[in-house]
């Protein structure tokens, strides 16, 4: 019998506590050690890829799926290959089904027990989120404006690309060095409830500027620049959908219109790349992956929605030098809310992102997360305002602002 199989025949029983989170295993030459339940599920991960050769390039939702079933099954009798076949049998059978998808085999164990990665903050951060005593922008108080003796000239070329048409395209890896930002446009009745929802959820919405009513420069941030046409692409929300994607909201803008320009993590990718931590999609030329995940943002007037992350792998050994350098940025989301076990977040696919695009995820990766600007877009989708705008995702605006002005020290 092979390592896969002896690994699949084990016998696993209750640890005795009566909750059934632990187990003990016990193999015929291996002492009993006390293991989780999600610690089985990815040990029967990797030994169900042992048994199907090619089972890497099988969708993780799948292969988790069927891990989970088998580990449910653990709970009740002794585990076999007779007495799995039939979910063996459907695993080679998703192997032929999948052969196009991308590696994945991410060692979710590892991290979790902290083999090189630190343990997650999601409970500190989750523990925050939910006390309802947050309110704040991005800055902080060691923010000291804008260096007049700046060469600010290639953020403002790059909105005037935009403002001409000939950038359409998603701004990741765009004028490195200049604070990018999400973008929210209500009218003046709703001004006053989104602007407490972005001060009491500063994680995903750290405010960098508000415009005043039926003013389209955030003057603040980006003297001279016009909001109706420096984005590369805008969506229109009516009723709570998105209606159409333009690249000029002109025609839509009113006397009554503030807008909302939120921090963007694209505003410290390039600080991780000078780093040698380059994010896997910068590397790959394509928009970083979003999810929408269980947790709800804090509910202000008619916005709520669900808390967006963006999701970046990273080797374990690097995990905690990604988090130090990012958290410094709390007016580009700060540091990531987790990392490790995506299941926390609600997430069961890496490969299927709501928004942007999938990435490559080497083998014993794990996975990193940062509260991201579309939770607004989240919160207007339930709002079901008869009219809102926003950035496409990934579209952003860049600002005059230079990344290490929004630094702090931590």
């Amino acid at each position: 019998m092979s390592t896969g199989q002896e690994e699949c025949a084990r016998q696993w029983s209750p640890d005795g506590a009566g909750n059934g989170t632990h187990v003990a295993l016990k193999g015929a030459n291996s002492s009993a050690t006390e293991c989780t339940r999600d610690e089985i599920k990815h040990k029967l991960v990797s030994a169900l890829k042992t048994v199907a050769p090619n089972a890497q390039n099988i969708g993780l939702e799948e292969l988790w799926a069927l891990a989970s079933q088998i580990e449910v099954n653990l709970f009740q009798q002794t585990l076999t290959l007779d007495d799995e076949s039939n979910k063996i049998n459907k695993l080679r059978d998703l192997e032929s089904k999948h052969q196009q998808q991308q590696q994945i085999g991410i060692d979710f164990a590892a991290s979790q027990q902290g083999q090189g990665a630190p343990p997650s903050v999601f409970e500190d951060y989750k523990k925050l989120a939910q006390s309802g005593g947050q309110l704040r922008t991005g800055y902080t108080h060691q923010y000291a404006d804008m260096d007049p003796s700046v060469d600010r000239s290639a953020a403002r070329e790059f909105r005037a690309k935009c403002r001409s048409g000939e950038h359409t395209g998603q701004s990741s890896g765009f004028v490195m060095g200049f604070v990018q930002c999400n973008l929210v446009i209500l009218p003046k009745e709703n001004a006053f409830d989104f602007l407490s929802f972005a001060l009491r959820n500063p994680k995903a919405c750290p405010l960098l500027s508000v415009t005043s009513p039926g003013d389209p420069c955030p003057r603040n941030i980006a003297p001279g620049a016009d909001i109706r046409t420096d984005i590369p692409k805008y969506r229109i929300w009516r009723d709570g959908k998105m209606s159409e994607e333009v690249t000029d909201i002109t025609s839509l803008w009113t006397d009554d219109m503030v807008a909302f320009l939120v921090g963007c993590s694209f505003s410290w990718e390039g600080l991780l790349a000078d780093a040698g931590l380059c994010p896997r999609h910068v590397e790959e030329g394509v928009n970083v992956p979003m999810f929408r995940t269980n947790l709800k943002n804090d509910k202000v007037g008619p916005f709520e929605g669900d808390l967006v992350v963006t999701f970046r792998p990273y080797a374990t050994d690097k995990v905690a030098e990604v988090a130090a350098i990012t958290s410094q940025y709390p007016g580009a989301h700060g540091g990531p809310i987790h990392w490790g076990d995506p299941s926390v977040l609600g997430l069961d696919d890496l490969t299927k992102p709501d928004w942007g695009d999938a990435v490559t995820i080497k083998e014993g990766e794990v996975p990193m997360f940062w509260a991201c600007g579309i939770s607004p877009q989240t919160a207007i989708m339930g709002a079901k305002l008869p009219l809102a705008i926003t950035h496409a995702p990934g579209h952003m605006f860049i600002a005059d602002v230079l990344d290490c002005e929004l630094k702090v020290a931590v």
